[in-house]
C-alpha cells in the first residue's frame, strides 16, 4: 500500500502557504505501522510474531510458501504486509522463527476508485499539466531542453558526493510525488532536506538548447534551477516553462490501463549503463510486461500485484530505470481536456540487482490505483 510520511507533512503543514510539499507515494509492501528497517534488525512480522528482517530467499518459511503453484493470493498479500525494509534495490521481510507457522490472512480487495468526482480534483492543474511540443524529440537518451519540466530531484543532507539521491514530480504548485522508500527508509544520518525544480544539466548553472542546427543567437535558455529547502518551501511565484506539473490519470479508463507490450518512458538522472549517474536528464522508452511474465520473473522473491503494480523493461538490448531514478515517473500519451498530454502512470520502485537485466524488468507503482489516496492527501 501507499504509505504517507506523515511526520514530514505535519511539520510543513505547520508553515505551509502555499508550499512546494513532497507527497511520499511509492508501493510498499507493509502496513502503515512497519518502519523501514535494515537487514538483520528485529521486526513484528502481519501476526504479530517477532522476527528478523531479512531477504526474501534466506526466509525459510517463504521460500517453502513460494513453491505452492499456483501462489495463493493470500500468500502473496502476506507476503506483501511482511516486507519491512530495502538493501540497495532488494526488498527485505519480516522473518519468523522457522519452527513458527506463518499465517495467510484473508486477501486484501485492491479495487482502483474513480476520482473524476473527487472534491479535490480541482487542485491539480488539469488545463496545464504535461505539455507537449510537436518539436520534441523522442527517440533518443538525452531530453531535450524543457522537454519534461514536471521533474524535480529530492536533495538530501550529505557530507560528500551528490546531494541527489532520488526523483519526484511536480504535480501541482505546492506538492512533489515521489517515492516513500526515498524518504522513509534512510540511515539516521541521511535526510531530505529540498527539492531542486527546473533541472536539466546538474554540471551548468545556466542551461541552453545545445542543439547544434540552432543558430547560436537563437539559442533559447531555461531559468536557474530552484533549490528550495523542505522545512521552509517557498511557492514558485508562478509557472515557467522549466517548471510545469504533470498529468495524473483521472477517471477508471485512464487509472486501469494495462499496457501490455505498449512502450512508455521513464527519465531520471539516475545510473547509466556506465555505471555512473548522468548529469544530464534522461528518458528511455520501454515496453510493458504483461503481469503473469512478470511474475514468473520475480517468482521466489516478491509478489507482484496486477493491479497496483507495473512492469516495464527487461528486453534484451533495452533501457531500464537504475539506482537513483527512484520516485521518478513512468509516462504514457492521454487526453487531458480534449488536448495530449503526458500522463504519470508510474512511479519508479525497484528492480533487479543489475538494471537492464534480460527477462527482469523494473516495478513501477501504478498511479491510476492510488490516485484517490493522492487526492485525499493534498490540500489548496
Amino acid at each position: 500500500m501507499f504509505v504517507f510520511f506523515l511526520s514530514l507533512l505535519e511539520a510543513l503543514r505547520k508553515k505551509m502557504k502555499g508550499l512546494y510539499t513532497i507527497l511520499v507515494a511509492a508501493l510498499l509492501f507493509l502496513d502503515d505501522a512497519v518502519s523501514g528497517l535494515e537487514s538483520g534488525e528485529t521486526c513484528t512480522t502481519p501476526d504479530r510474531v517477532r522476527g528478523t528482517c531479512i531477504g526474501v530467499k534466506q526466509c525459510p518459511p517463504f521460500v517453502e510458501a513460494l513453491k505452492t503453484k499456483p501462489i495463493p493470493q493470500a500468500t502473496l498479500d502476506f507476503l506483501r504486509r511482511s516486507q519491512c525494509g530495502f538493501q540497495n534495490r532488494d526488498p527485505l521481510v519480516c522473518c519468523p522463527p522457522s519452527s513458527t507457522p506463518t499465517s495467510t490472512p484473508p486477501p486484501v480487495d485492491e479495487v482502483a476508485e474513480d476520482v473524476s468526482q473527487h472534491r479535490n480534483l480541482n487542485l491539480l492543474p488539469l488545463g496545464l499539466c504535461g505539455p507537449i511540443a510537436d518539436n520534441r524529440i523522442f527517440g533518443g537518451n538525452r531530453t531535450k531542453l524543457n522537454e519534461m519540466p514536471w521533474m524535480a530531484l529530492v536533495a538530501y543532507s550529505v557530507r560528500s558526493g551528490s546531494p541527489f539521491r532520488c526523483g519526484g514530480t511536480v504535480i501541482n504548485s505546492n506538492y512533489v510525488l515521489t517515492a516513500a522508500h526515498c524518504v522513509k527508509f534512510l540511515p539516521s544520518n541521511l535526510r531530505p532536506v529540498s527539492v531542486r525544480l527546473g533541472e536539466h544539466n546538474l554540471d551548468s548553472d545556466i542551461d541552453c538548447d545545445d542543439d547544434p542546427d540552432i543558430d547560436p543567437a537563437d539559442r533559447v535558455c531555461a531559468p536557474a534551477p530552484q533549490d528550495i529547502r523542505i522545512e521552509e518551501i517557498i511557492a514558485h511565484p508562478s509557472y515557467v516553462d522549466s517548471v510545469r506539473p504533470i498529468c495524473l490519470p483521472v477517471g477508471l479508463p485512464e487509472q486501469t490501463k494495462t499496457f501490455d507490450g505498449v512502450k512508455v518512458i521513464v527519465s531520471g538522472w539516475g545510473v547509466t549503463e556506465n555505471a555512473t549517474t548522468s548529469p544530464i536528464l534522461l528518458k528511455v522508452s520501454v515496453p510493458v510486461m504483461p503481469h503473469q511474465q512478470c511474475s514468473t520473473a520475480f517468482r521466489g522473491t516478491v509478489p507482484i500485484s496486477a493491479v497496483s503494480q507495473i512492469c516495464a523493461g527487461g528486453v534484451r538490448g533495452g533501457g531500464d530505470s537504475c539506482s537513483g531514478d527512484s520516485g521518478g515517473p513512468l509516462n504514457h500519451f492521454g487526453e487531458v481536456q480534449a488536448t495530449l498530454r503526458t500522463v504519470q502512470h508510474g512511479v519508479v520502485s525497484f528492480g533487479p540487482r543489475n538494471c537492464a537485466s534480460p527477462g527482469q524488468p523494473g516495478v513501477y507503482t501504478r498511479v491510476g490505483h492510488f490516485m484517490k489516496w493522492v487526492l485525499d492527501n493534498i490540500r489548496p
